[in-house]
């Protein structure tokens, strides 16, 4: 028992890092996937496209539909695996918006006051913006990467409430990042806490309904309490302007 409650944190790290690589590893198979998927599906595309222009040199027209269930099928496979990054942004830019500076700034005022009563309730400090500047207005053109940021900032601090993380010294959210048909959102993070909170946090990081990528993870101890740096990329895709 005395074994147990001693090597309790380098157990728990353990097996919440292997839940994180394991998504990491997944998540890194199926770009891959994806990407090459992707490819396939183009060859296949332009073969179609000059057997059409030059019938001529179509073996026979068997071949022709031949090659056109494939794509199909290749078609197919390609958005059963697009079903799987179906995490979408909940800030939306209406297409008649004609201020999109003004509404990034008043979502951004209504999350982060939520943010604040929820952290408040629950004993969390929090940076009061939540790594977002209060003054100015940004241009029309860094609204949608903004949103995107916004949307991520709050799905991470969810993970921070549930697990009730007691101090966030820094969050800092970077440029998004297109890959495939979905966008990354690095973030970096400070957090302060028992070195069993922090190894809860990681374990619900990985279980998120978001899909968050540990990058790095950098530990300290601080007295009885653990500081951990980390940096994550948050994947989310950009729903189409309504």
């Amino acid at each position: 028992m005395n074994f147990l409650r001693k090597y309790f944190l380098f157990i728990t790290l353990f097996l919440t890092f292997g839940i994180i690589g394991g998504g990491l590893y997944i998540i890194q198979n199926l770009r891959k996937e994806s990407e090459s998927l992707s490819e396939e599906i183009e060859r296949k595309r332009e073969e179609i496209r000059e057997y059409e222009l030059h019938q001529e040199r179509a073996p026979t027209a068997a071949l022709l539909a031949k090659f056109n269930r494939e794509k199909v099928a290749l078609e197919a496979e390609y958005r059963g695996l697009e079903e799987k990054f179906k995490t979408y942004s909940a800030f939306v830019l209406a297409k008649e918006e004609k201020f999109p500076n003004l509404y990034f700034k008043e979502s951004l005022y209504i999350t982060v006051d939520d943010i604040m009563e929820r952290a408040k309730k629950k004993g969390i400090n929090i940076p009061s913006t939540v790594g977002f500047s209060e003054t100015g207005l940004p241009t029309n053109e860094q609204v949608p990467d903004l949103l995107l940021q916004l949307d991520m900032i709050k799905k991470l601090m969810d993970v921070i409430m549930e697990t009730k993380i007691s101090t966030v010294g820094s969050i800092t959210p970077g440029a998004p990042a297109s890959v495939a048909f979905y966008k990354e959102v690095p973030i970096e993070l400070t957090i302060t806490d028992t070195s069993f909170n922090v190894a809860k946090f990681l374990e619900a990081l990985g279980k998120s309904p978001s899909i968050f990528i540990l990058d790095n993870i950098t530990l300290t101890r601080k007295g009885e309490m653990l500081v951990a740096k980390l940096r994550i990329k948050g994947v989310v895709r950009e729903r189409e302007a309504r």
